[in-house]
Order: C-alpha cells, then sequence, then structure tokens
C-alpha cells in the first residue's frame, strides 16, 4: 500500500486536473451555444433557398453547378453554359485544431480514409483540409492538398474566402466534383460523420410546370439568370451550414468528453480518499500497537 504522504500528492494532482477539466467544459458550452445558436438560425434559411431553387429548375434546361438527371424540362437555353468537367477529385475534409473531443477527429479521418479508398483509383484526388488534425493527416500520407485559412469568427464572409476559390475552380473545369466530410450535429450527445456531395449538387425537383397545372409563370429576369444569382448564394450559405454543423460538433463531443473526464475524476478522488482513509487508518493502529508492546515489556 502507498503511503498517506503519496497518497495525498496524487489526490492533489487529481484535484488541479478536475479543476482543469471542468473549466474547459465551461468553455466548449459557451463555444456550443454561440456556434449553435447561429446553427439553428441559418438551417431554415438553407432549406427554404434550396426549395426556392428546386422550384426555379422546373423551368430550366440544365444548370453548371447542379447534377443532371434523365427528366423532362423546359427549355431557355442554357445548353451552351454546360462544361464537362475532367479535372480532379475535390474533398473538403472539417476537423478540429485541437484534441481533447473524444472521437470526433478519429471519426472524420476514419471516414476520409474510407472515403479516399471508395473512389476510382485512375481519379486524381485534392484533398482540402481545414482543421490542423486533418491537415497532420494528409501530409503524413502526401495527398495532394489545398490549404487554406481555418475561419476563426464564424461568419459568412471568413467562409466564402475559403469556398469561392473552389467553385470557381469547378466552373473553369479544373475540379470534375467536389465533396463535404464532416460531423453533423444531431444533438449534444450524438454527432454523425457524413460524406455529402458539393459540387455538382442535387436538388429535389418539384412537379414540372407544364403538367398538372393550369399555372404559367412569368419570370423577370428568366429563371436561368435567377439561378446564376441563386445557387452561388445558396452554395456559399451551403458551405457556412457545413461549417456550423461541424463547429457545433466539435465544441458539443468536447463538451462531453471534459464533463465524462470530470466526473472520471470525481471517482478516482473518492477512491484515493478512501485509501487515504484506510492507510491512515492502518498506521495509526500499528503506532497504537507498538506503545502497547513498549508498555507490555517495560512491564
Amino acid at each position: 500500500m502507498l503511503s498517506t504522504r503519496k497518497i495525498k500528492r496524487k489526490i492533489r494532482t487529481v484535484q488541479n486536473i478536475k479543476k482543469i477539466t471542468r473549466a474547459m467544459e465551461m468553455v466548449s458550452a459557451a463555444k456550443f451555444k454561440r456556434v449553435w445558436s447561429r446553427l439553428a438560425a441559418i438551417r431554415p434559411y438553407a432549406a427554404k433557398l434550396k426549395e426556392m431553387t428546386g422550384n426555379l429548375f422546373t423551368y430550366v434546361q440544365a444548370h453548371r453547378l447542379i447534377l443532371q438527371r434523365n427528366v423532362a424540362l423546359l427549355t431557355d437555353g442554357t445548353d451552351d453554359k454546360i462544361k464537362t468537367n475532367k479535372g480532379r477529385f475535390c474533398i473538403i475534409a472539417i476537423t478540429s485544431n485541437k484534441g481533447l473531443c473524444g472521437g470526433y477527429n478519429a471519426n472524420i479521418i476514419k471516414t476520409l480514409s474510407n472515403f479516399i479508398v471508395s473512389i476510382e483509383t485512375e481519379k486524381e484526388i485534392e484533398i482540402v483540409p481545414i482543421g490542423k488534425k486533418v491537415l497532420d493527416f494528409t501530409r503524413r500520407r502526401d495527398y495532394k492538398t489545398r490549404e487554406v485559412p481555418t475561419p476563426r469568427d464564424m461568419t459568412l464572409s471568413s467562409s466564402k474566402e475559403i469556398i469561392d476559390p473552389i467553385i470557381k475552380d469547378y466552373e473553369q473545369g479544373l475540379l470534375s466534383e467536389v465533396w463535404l466530410l464532416y460531423s453533423e450535429f444531431i444533438n449534444p450527445m450524438v454527432t454523425k460523420p457524413k460524406s455529402e456531395r458539393f459540387l455538382p449538387f442535387d436538388i429535389p425537383i418539384v412537379a414540372e410546370p407544364h403538367t398538372g397545372s393550369t399555372l404559367n409563370y412569368l419570370f423577370e429576369p428568366k429563371p436561368n439568370e435567377l439561378l446564376d444569382l441563386i445557387i452561388p448564394r445558396y452554395l456559399e450559405v451551403l458551405f457556412y451550414r457545413t461549417l456550423l454543423e461541424a463547429y457545433s460538433s466539435e465544441h458539443s463531443t468536447r463538451m462531453m468528453a471534459m464533463r465524462n473526464a470530470t466526473k472520471n475524476a470525481s471517482e478516482i478522488i473518492d477512491e484515493l480518499t478512501l485509501t487515504f482513509n484506510k492507510a491512515r487508518q492502518a498506521s495509526i493502529t500499528n503506532e497504537l500497537l507498538d506503545i502497547v508492546a513498549g508498555a507490555e515489556v517495560m512491564r
């Protein structure tokens, strides 16, 4: 059994760790609350933009940024805008800059590894790592990467600095597809790694306007011109929402990890305190036995 001095030293050490984990939990909770409020506000806005884009696309033959499908649509002469992209396969992977957040980073990196394996081998892959953890992973594996600054203030303008050059490269045919790999926030207890096609993006097509409807809408400007205005805005909002999903997942996961660490520290302190009391009691008992034995000898 350890001496009482060593046990007391261990108790003090665990108490200091408990203070740190408790403080980190409170910091993560404050950051999570701030990011979650923005995510809750942007979700319905992004959903409405997607619905509006889907409604407009029923009046358009095709668009360079929308996934093409074999459906009968009205034409307005946008065929000349469609480009066949034969460039690189781009993956935007989002992790945190720091650890101590449970399996958050490990799950994203595992999903990224499996996703790369599933891609056809003849395709050239470019990874856009957002976060130090995934950047370190890509450097160790010697993947072709495009380093971008990690947004700190979590605003739409900071996210546009990252995604606008990627959208421009896709429009120029330098990229064939763009995918997002991030952790979807479900609730503070549950987050789920998710892979989502960003470009060309898929939208739900509503019923065609020329079938089953007597309405004939007049657009000013034309639907394809409206899409040219709305789609870039929608893509920026979609990427911004993705960042908020990822950072909400990060802060909630770290908050729960620190809460569990604080709870475990309390349990360890209780066990060490019990061990300390037993050791002190054993020490007192031994001293009493020595005193009694000495008294018996003196008799």
